[in-house]
């Protein structure tokens, strides 16, 4: 199984726990559009990098099979990013699947605290395994600290479960917005 999925699967049990643990309150799930300042990455090398002579921070440097992102731009747009939410009365989560799945910020609703930096823009730098890397919030790092895939898009998918098939005393899901 591919570090991506094995990485979603982790992702999707955590925020689980985290939200449904011990509660009875209604936890909605839903995704839409989050629109923030992003400063674009060039088109990569269509060549693959086979080898590269490099350590990275103590590391073998190994690119194949992923672009090499290392393309960076100066300018800057306001740009729609995906996001998937995940909240019920005391957190509010969103992850970007477009960017590695990030957990981009998690906010404590009962006093409007940020649990983490919290980005408020999309500015990639050359500090990644492939080179674009953004910071702020939790990336999902399997393997190696900065994984590769950490600015590649991951598969995901919005599931709500039935009063079945649902553990006796969890919230329910729901797709609402809010």
């Amino acid at each position: 199984m591919r570090p991506e999925k094995i990485l979603l699967r982790i992702l999707a049990i955590t925020l689980l726990i985290i939200t449904c643990f011990g509660l009875n309150g209604q936890v909605k799930i839903w995704e839409e559009m989050l629109s923030l300042p992003t400063y674009e990455l060039k088109a990569a090398d269509k060549n693959p990098m086979f080898y590269v002579p490099d350590a990275y921070q103590g590391a073998k440097r190994v690119i194949y099979p992923y672009p090499l992102m290392d393309n960076l731009s100066t300018e800057r747009s306001e740009q729609e990013h995906r996001a998937a939410y995940l909240e019920n009365e005391y957190i509010k989560l969103c992850l970007l699947p477009d960017i590695g799945g990030r957990l981009f910020y998690a906010t404590d609703k009962t006093n409007n605290y940020e649990i983490f930096y919290r980005q408020h823009v999309i500015k990639p730098a050359n500090i990644g395994m492939l080179g674009a890397w953004i910071s702020g919030g939790i990336e999902w790092c399997v393997f190696h600290h900065h994984r590769a895939s950490t600015h590649l898009p991951v598969d995901y998918r919005l599931v709500e479960n039935d009063e079945a098939t649902r553990p006796s005393g969890s919230a329910k899901l729901s797709p609402d917005t809010v």
